[in-house]
């Protein structure tokens, strides 16, 4: 029995040994497939034929049966994995690729979200506080300064500009038509232009 036991592991690295040999080669490993074949395998099938009680004819008959199996398992085995690779790059491949983008279109569609809830509350407390009333102011004349600048002072107060460091005091409130000659200047402009106003 022991001497049973004993063959059937020594059976069984002499298959392993062709396995991985055959493998290497189909991988393009032939260098490494050659030293296992020219090496390790007759050292294993001549451990395994010592202990073998058959005849020379039926070792050598097992071999070759073993031989032509395992290429054929082999051969069967790439097979099944081209098929596999194929299934998942035909298959699977587009199966995640089409679930991971759904996970991205709804992790994104969900920030937007939030971010238009953001802005609509946002909206809902600037209108709670009423709307924003721009003042209107009437045309004025581009050859009327004075205007102009009390137009300018007007919306630094009501808060729509940067305010003045200081508000230089250029004209009373009722300017004297008399004692301001830049006043005289543009208060009467020249008739050509007059007429286009």
């Amino acid at each position: 029995m022991l001497r049973a036991n004993n063959n059937q592991e020594l059976w069984n690295e002499v298959v392993a040994d062709y396995r991985h040999a055959c493998l290497l080669r189909r991988e393009g490993q032939n260098a490494e497939a050659t030293r296992i074949i020219n090496e390790k395998l007759p050292k294993a099938t001549a451990a395994w034929s010592r202990e073998d009680s058959r005849t020379a004819t039926e070792k050598k008959a097992a071999l070759e049966a073993m031989f032509s199996s395992e290429q054929t398992g082999i051969d069967s085995w790439i097979f099944a994995q081209q098929a596999l690779a194929s299934k998942v790059a035909d298959r699977l491949i587009p199966a995640l690729c089409q679930g991971v983008g759904e996970q991205l279109h709804d992790m994104i569609r969900s920030q937007f979200q939030a971010l238009q809830g953001r802005l609509d509350r946002s909206r809902e407390v600037q209108n709670s506080r009423g709307p924003a009333v721009l003042p209107v102011s009437p045309r004025i004349r581009f050859d009327d300064i004075p205007s102009v600048i009390d137009a300018l002072l007007a919306e630094q107060t009501a808060d729509y500009g940067p305010a003045p460091a200081f508000t230089p005091k250029i004209w009373d409130a009722e300017p004297k038509k008399q004692s301001n000659p830049l006043y005289r200047q543009t208060a009467s402009p020249s008739p050509a232009l007059s007429a286009h106003y």
